[in-house]
């Protein structure tokens, strides 16, 4: 509970008991009828306290769990990069892949290098533009692709890696 809050609300009470030793002393009840409608009046500003502590008591709660969240969230992250490394498939071109591969370079998944900076895998998947001495890889996410001629094609190998614009229509 913030400070403020509190004070107000202490405050309130301590009116509250000052109305209430009022009463005891009055005597008419006019006096009996103006003590109850300050009393109801300061019961009344009281709950608006109590239910603005409350209010802010619950931000606070959703903000942590939300920080929690994030916490858990990037030492999960941080997992999966131990778990993988960049790999350079041609001079300059480079993907993720795991550190244990199950099968060889050019059979395992290959990861978006753009992707994983942004804490996202995304797979590099082959196109339908695939075929025996030339593939191209395309990553669903951010569009990244990855063309090139496999080596024993008619042409020397070459790649040709194309990233979306990031300011279209500029």
């Amino acid at each position: 509970m913030a400070i403020t809050e509190t004070t107000a609300l202490i405050s309130g009470i301590k009116g509250t008991i000052d109305i209430v030793k009022g009463l005891k002393a009055a005597y008419d009840a006019h006096t009996i009828t103006q003590a109850q409608t300050e009393l109801l009046q300061k019961l009344l500003a009281l709950q608006m306290d109590a239910l603005a502590v409350q209010e802010k008591q619950s931000a606070i709660l959703n903000e942590r769990d939300q920080l929690l969240k994030q916490v858990a969230e990037y030492e999960n992250w941080s997992e999966v990069e131990k778990q993988h490394h960049i790999e350079e498939i041609h001079p300059q071109i480079y993907v993720y892949v795991a550190n244990k591969p199950t099968t060889s370079l050019k059979t395992q998944p290959w990861y978006c290098a753009n992707c994983f900076s942004q804490r996202q895998m995304s797979v590099l998947q082959s196109t339908e533009n695939s075929h025996e001495t030339y593939k191209e890889f395309l990553c669903h996410k951010c569009n990244a692709k990855i063309s090139y001629m496999i080596e024993g094609g008619s042409h020397p190998p070459a790649i040709i890696v194309s990233r979306p614009d990031p300011f279209p229509g500029y």
